[in-house]
């Protein structure tokens, strides 16, 4: 439609794929939980990071925790490429990669982190745009 990527939205353009062109990329894909939980998947690397009580504990329900209830990290590291099914943690065969891939994590919880989830960016379509959305259906 011709609109700019708003910088506060995150995800990929599903155009490349559409156009039958590879959709492979070195750019990192986010998952996020809540209190610094989450993975980011670069390439055929993976880290994970999880809540080491909760995962110790089979992920059954526990004390939700607070803001203020210390959480104590697990981190794992995967070479996708070697163990798409994640069974072998080489976290201590690779700590370069580890740090790397914290770091990309960390900065995103500071980008996407918990201030943007649920903002709504209120965004005024041009006429043009308005006559093609009707013209699919979209609007009415």
């Amino acid at each position: 439609l011709g609109l700019p990527d708003p910088p506060d939205v995150q995800g990929r353009s599903l155009v490349p794929l559409l156009e039958g062109k590879s959709t492979e990329s070195a750019k990192p894909i986010f998952s996020g939980g809540k209190h610094g939980r989450g993975a980011v998947i670069v390439g055929d690397w993976k880290y994970y990071r999880f809540d080491r009580a909760r995962k110790l504990n089979n992920g059954r329900a526990m004390k939700r925790p607070s803001h203020e209830d210390p959480i104590e990290f697990g981190e794992e590291l995967y070479d996708l490429s070697r163990d798409p099914q994640e069974q072998q943690d080489v976290a201590r065969q690779h700590p370069e990669q580890l740090v790397v891939l914290r770091k990309q994590l960390d900065e995103w919880f500071t980008r996407y982190g918990k201030a943007s989830v649920g903002r709504v960016r209120q965004v005024q379509p041009d006429l043009v745009t308005v006559h093609e959305l009707k013209a699919l259906g979209y609007l009415q």
